[in-house]
């Protein structure tokens, strides 16, 4: 398996509607906007699958066979904002918007 299997673990499909929620979770910075869709940058992603488990559409696929490609997992105790606030996203989002 090439070192770099795991960078590309994950594809945008068209269901994709540019929330930028997965760009906020995404603790590597290897999600981002453009033309108000998602696109994944290969190379820090550390394929902890944030980004896919809290996409709203289920936009965010494996490109490896997946057994239920509908099922995601959300930690009920552990918010959206409390990710985002973790990765330092919340605050930089902020800043952006003053």
């Amino acid at each position: 398996m090439p070192a770099d299997a795991w960078q590309h673990l994950l594809r945008i499909t068209e269901g994709c509607v540019g929330c930028g929620i997965c760009e906020r979770v995404c603790p590597s910075f290897s999600i981002h906007m453009a033309d108000g869709k998602v696109v994944h940058i290969s190379g820090n992603c550390q394929t902890c699958l944030a980004c896919a488990h809290a996409c709203p559409q289920k936009a965010i696929r494996l490109t490896i066979p997946e057994v239920n490609p509908a099922a995601r997992y959300r930690n009920e105790h552990i918010s959206l904002g409390e990710i985002m606030e973790a990765n330092c996203q919340l605050s930089q989002e902020s800043e952006v918007v003053k």
